[in-house]
């Protein structure tokens, strides 16, 4: 920046002043005139902007086909996928085809089991287990399909509530639960 405004400080002086000799020789007259000079160092810029411009898109077109991802700020982060709806009743399905089927001959009394209290009995489970529980011992201690309906009620809730995180670290593996 500091060389091109010295040379056009340089040029205009040039250009404005006078010259002090009156007797030119033919050579001198055959000078180049500073404003083609001018011209001449601008095209060379204009050249050298567009090869840095395609050196530039070469190196990220090699960046794009050399490195197929970013490297992690945290060397050691565990690549975790959100469980969605679908996993959960897949999981569910899996807890209930466990349990013994629905007999007509047993009688359930009203309000047995209660969600809100599922939901305590999830928080405390947790608690129990550092916070940290997967989707499978959730429900070893459930011996009912109803109760088993009533876990997993509470258990929806809390995921809505944000109270408890499922999260799976491979697609199809195990479904976890930590609190929040």
């Amino acid at each position: 920046f500091l060389v091109m405004a010295t040379y056009l400080l340089n040029l205009k002086s040039r250009l404005l002043l006078p010259r002090t000799e009156p007797n030119r020789s033919e050579d001198e007259e055959e000078e180049i005139d500073p404003r083609e000079e001018l011209v001449q160092k601008l095209l060379d810029y204009k050249r050298f902007k567009e090869a840095g411009e395609h050196l530039q898109q070469r190196e990220q077109g090699l960046i794009e086909r050399i490195y197929y991802r970013e490297v992690s700020d945290e060397p050691n982060r565990r690549e975790e996928l959100v469980v969605d709806l679908s996993a959960l009743i897949r999981a569910y399905r899996t807890v209930i085809r466990r349990l013994p089927s629905f007999e007509p001959e047993e009688i359930i009394p009203e309000g047995d089991v209660n969600v809100q209290d599922k939901m305590n009995e999830i928080i405390n489970t947790l608690h129990k287990n550092k916070g940290k529980i997967t989707f499978f011992d959730l429900f070893k201690t459930v011996s009912r399909r109803r109760e088993a309906l009533a876990m997993f009620l509470a258990l929806l809730e809390l995921i809505r509530l944000q109270k408890v995180r499922a999260y799976q670290n491979t697609p199809w593996g195990n479904i976890h639960l930590e609190m929040w």
